[in-house]
């Protein structure tokens, strides 16, 4: 299996809410414009990866990536972040599809038993 992409992304400094609304923006701006880029994905295959995750959720597979978002597509994690909405532009150009065909999901920092 290949090894899931950390994202590191420097987002503005929150203390300037201009900057930070200016970066989200663009960000939403570009997410917007691939999915008019790319063809809408077939829901079944996006449930596939939902019950991959979920039939994991609370395993000690998922562990290394508790604590931050993972996107997930094709039944495995493709990247994980900090950042949802950076994650989901950075794994729907890097995929070259759609972002809404994988999952973008926040792992908890522990498991439920």
């Amino acid at each position: 299996m290949n090894e899931p992409v950390k994202l590191d992304v420097a987002i503005p400094d929150s203390t300037n809410s201009a900057s930070v609304s200016h970066f989200r923006s663009e960000t939403v701006r570009e997410i917007q414009e691939l999915c008019r880029t790319y063809p809408a994905p077939d829901p079944k295959e996006v449930s596939i990866d939902v019950k991959w995750l979920l039939d994991r959720i609370n395993t000690p597979e998922l562990e290394p990536y508790r604590g931050k978002y993972v996107a997930v597509a094709f039944q495995r994690i493709l990247a994980t972040g900090d950042d949802p909405l950076e994650l989901n532009l950075w794994v729907a150009k890097e995929q070259k599809v759609h972002p809404h065909r994988f999952i973008i999901d926040f792992l908890d920092e522990s498991i439920e038993q």
